[in-house]
This record gives structure tokens, C-alpha cells and sequence, in this order.
């Protein structure tokens, strides 16, 4: 009697395999997720209007005030802004450019951009205030209130990284 008993047992086994296997066959495949990071703080668009009232031996010295619980004061590297530009992409017709391939590249804008690092930073409401110093003297910039949000650069079907505000300086303050 033992090895009929045994034979009954096997189709049991092969039904429970065969059901979790296509459930893992049906299971969505997930989007893989680097190890691609994000700094908390603030990024920094110096608009061209401000940045052409100054010289080349005149640079923008730009201190920013950064508040949530506690507030954080930095001085923020400037580095020159850019644009993309297409390289006069061909057309989209597949049998003339097989591989969809197009070329830009990038070019000078006039303005001035930067990236305050603020660790303690957190999602919700931040008040930024400064000042821009160069050889024609100081101008204080009045306080403005903006959002971080948290970042996904990875795309929103990975998890979110760390969170990040932005800030314009232009002629009349920030924004």
C-alpha cells in the first residue's frame, strides 16, 4: 500500500509547482534601479540680465540664506549656464537614420548657475534669502519661499532620493 499512497502525493506536487511557477512567469518584469544618487539643497539660475551688469574681472559673489528649522548660510560656486542645441538632426524617417541617432551639443546662455548643498534639508516650504556682491557694490535679495520636493533620478518607479529646491536670481530678486 505505501507506494501507492506515494504516487497519489506527486500531482499534488507538480500542481503547487506548476501554479507558483506562472505566477512568477506573470509577475511584471521591474525597472532596474541604479545606485544613481541626488544631494539635498538648492540649485541656482543667475539670470543673463544680472549676470551682463557685471565685467569678466568682476565677478558675482552669491550668498544665499537658507531656512526650514534651522537656517544654513553659503556662498555658492558659480559656474557658467548652458543650453542645448541640436546639431541638425536628420529626419526621423527610419529607413534614412536606422538608429534614431541625432547629436547636440551644448552652448553658453549668459547666465550663471550653482547648487547650494543644505544636508539638513527636507520636502516642504524653504525660505531663501542673500545677497550678489560684485565690483558695482551689494544688492540684498528679499526673502522668497519655494518647495523642495524629493527627486527621482531614476525615474518615479524607483525610490525617491534626496530633496531639492530652485531659486532664479533675476533684476528685480529672487524667485
Amino acid at each position: 500500500m505505501r507506494p501507492r499512497q506515494a504516487r497519489r502525493g506527486w500531482p499534488l506536487i507538480a500542481l503547487f509547482a506548476a501554479a507558483t511557477t506562472g505566477c512568477h512567469a506573470a509577475a511584471p518584469v521591474g525597472q532596474a534601479c541604479t545606485e544613481i544618487g541626488a544631494q539635498p539643497g538648492v540649485s541656482v539660475v543667475v539670470e543673463r540680465a544680472v549676470v551682463e551688469r557685471t565685467t569678466a574681472t568682476d565677478p558675482l559673489t552669491l550668498r544665499l540664506r537658507i531656512c526650514q528649522t534651522d537656517c544654513v548660510d553659503q556662498t555658492v560656486e558659480l559656474q557658467p549656464g548652458s543650453v542645448t542645441v541640436d546639431e541638425n538632426c536628420p529626419t526621423t524617417d527610419p529607413g534614412k537614420d536606422p538608429d534614431g541617432s541625432c547629436s547636440a551639443s551644448s552652448s553658453p546662455d549668459g547666465t550663471l548657475i550653482g547648487f547650494a548643498d543644505v544636508a539638513t534639508l527636507t520636502a516642504g516650504p524653504v525660505q531663501v534669502s542673500g545677497t550678489i556682491r560684485s565690483g558695482t557694490g551689494t544688492t540684498k535679495l528679499a526673502q522668497v519661499t519655494v518647495t523642495a520636493e524629493t527627486t527621482y533620478p531614476n525615474g518615479q518607479d524607483c525610490p525617491g532620493e534626496a530633496p531639492q529646491a530652485a531659486v532664479r536670481v533675476t533684476p528685480t530678486g529672487l524667485r
